[in-house]
């Protein structure tokens, strides 16, 4: 009876032994993550082509119709319609296409995206502009609101764009 005690005894033992080995090695194991694969959408941003405006008196007119597009690759958690705006108001063009004369007329002093509310297929676009550099008369101007206008239209749903405050980017 008594070597069936010690038998018992040694495999409850060896079995608390290989539980506690197996909980420190769970703890202390190091897994890597596995990648997951990141999606991507096709975003137009709308830009300034000056072979396609029209000239009067030496001056370009701005017009809408020198608005072309160009494409960005964005990550589909970084294609918002609010995403897409700040990226056009970073300004940024690749060297091909600044060689290709293409121009924008971002980024702008101080003007910030304060909020989009899109509502029946109206995008409500509110800025920040203590400088007044979105409300002036001027062919920037003209070319910063068709640059955003083109923009938000290109965005899926949206059929209508309002500018906030009031007298912002005015045609």
């Amino acid at each position: 009876m008594e070597q069936k005690a010690i038998i018992g005894m040694a495999v409850g033992v060896a079995l608390a032994v290989g539980i506690l080995i197996g909980l420190w090695y769970g703890v202390t194991k190091v897994t890597t993550p596995v990648p997951v694969a990141e999606t991507y959408e096709t975003v137009s941003l709308f830009v300034y082509d000056k072979s396609r405006d029209q000239v009067y008196n030496g001056k370009p007119l701005c017009l809408s119709q020198a608005m072309t597009d160009i494409t960005r690759e964005q990550p589909s958690n970084k294609a918002s319609l609010p995403d897409i705006i700040e990226l056009l108001m970073e300004g940024v063009l690749d060297p091909k296409e600044r060689a290709e004369g293409l121009k924008t007329e971002f980024p702008v002093d101080q003007a910030e995206l304060v909020n989009v509310v899109v509502r029946e297929g109206t995008a409500t676009v509110t800025f920040h502009d203590p400088l007044r550099t979105l409300s002036e008369d001027t062919c920037r101007t003209r070319t910063l609101r068709h640059q955003l206008e083109y923009t938000i239209l290109a965005y899926p749903g949206i059929s209508d764009v309002e500018f906030l405050p009031e007298g912002i980017l005015r045609p």
